[in-house]
């Protein structure tokens, strides 16, 4: 049985970061991690280690769920 990913919502992750008043390198900083690769998360071209998805999701004061969608895993055939 395959388990589900939970995949970063870029958006979300900056909707939220928008709304406390972060700028990129103010979260980045919090998070342990570079602006360009939050940069990348927001725009959708990377997904944090389930590790760094909770710091994130902890940083934004959120709840994992918020920032991120389930990806159910293809069938292996």
């Amino acid at each position: 049985m395959a388990t589900r990913a939970f995949v970063l919502d870029g958006s979300k992750v900056r909707e939220r970061r928008e709304r406390l008043g972060l700028n990129q390198p103010e979260l980045a900083r919090l998070c342990g991690i570079t602006q360009p690769t939050l940069a990348h998360i927001e725009g959708g071209r990377r997904n944090g280690s389930p590790r760094l998805n909770r710091i994130i999701a902890e940083q934004l004061g959120v709840s994992l769920d918020a920032i991120t969608v389930t990806a159910e895993p293809e069938p292996v055939q």
